[in-house]
């Protein structure tokens, strides 16, 4: 029983895995931005920039959603979200962390 949650637990944690390579496209042209650059002039840009990273969230949102409302794996979700969160909160009072704006 313990390893079905920690099979569908972990099954959503690969969804995240995957959503943060869909923001980066979007956040690299906004700090270019900030730094007064131009962003014709970037030498990378993804293929279907900025849709291809509205597509691959939208997806995982879904996926998100689908796990939360599936009833087996509903209480890795329960448990395992809030502490996921407590842990970071931890992490980040005490190391002091600060997050970087994109201003900056």
């Amino acid at each position: 029983m313990a390893t079905f949650y920690i099979r569908n637990d972990g099954s959503l944690y690969l969804v995240f895995y995957f959503l943060y390579p869909s923001k980066v496209p979007t956040k690299v042209p906004k700090i270019y931005l900030s730094q007064h650059g131009d962003v014709s002039k970037l030498k990378y840009v993804a293929k279907w920039y900025p849709w291809g990273s509205i597509f691959a969230a939208v997806i995982c949102a879904i996926c998100i959603i689908g796990t939360v409302l599936d009833p087996a794996s509903r209480l890795s979700v329960l448990l395992g979200e809030p502490a996921f969160v407590l842990l970071w909160v931890g992490y980040k009072i005490k190391y002091k962390t600060k997050f970087v704006r994109v201003s900056k």
